[in-house]
């Protein structure tokens, strides 16, 4: 249950961090999109792009932070660990993908931030 906790929370974390991004988004189709079909698309479109994008950063994250775990332990077997309730191995490897989502958050928003879709400025020369 820990490891499940430590795995919802890392997630959800990191999928929170889409709500500036699409905010701004949402604000730049608002003024760009005269239609309500327009606007509603391209709402759709990018929710689905920066939800999609977390997941799998979120995704990518656990499967590293396992892996990473797994490589430092070496002998131990961390899913018999866990089915046998050893509530060490899995608060452990919980912290450690709390953490790793902690430090990977602020450069995943700046990558999502990348695809705004930013109006074209006007060239003076």
């Amino acid at each position: 249950m820990i490891f499940l906790s430590g795995t919802i929370f890392s997630v959800s974390y990191i999928v929170f961090g889409i709500m500036e991004p699409l905010a701004a988004t949402i604000k730049i189709i608002g003024t760009t999109s005269p239609s309500l079909f327009g606007l509603l698309g391209g709402i759709s479109k990018y929710l689905t792009m920066f939800l999609v994008l977390g997941y799998t950063f979120s995704a990518v994250i656990i499967y590293t932070t396992y892996k990473l775990f797994s490589m430092l332990t070496g002998q131990l077997d961390e899913y018999d660990e866990i089915s046998k309730n050893n509530t060490g191995v899995a608060i452990l490897i919980a912290v450690l993908m709390i953490v790793i989502a902690m430090f990977t958050k602020q450069p995943f928003i700046i990558f999502v931030e990348s695809f705004i879709p930013y109006p074209e400025l006007p060239t003076i020369m």
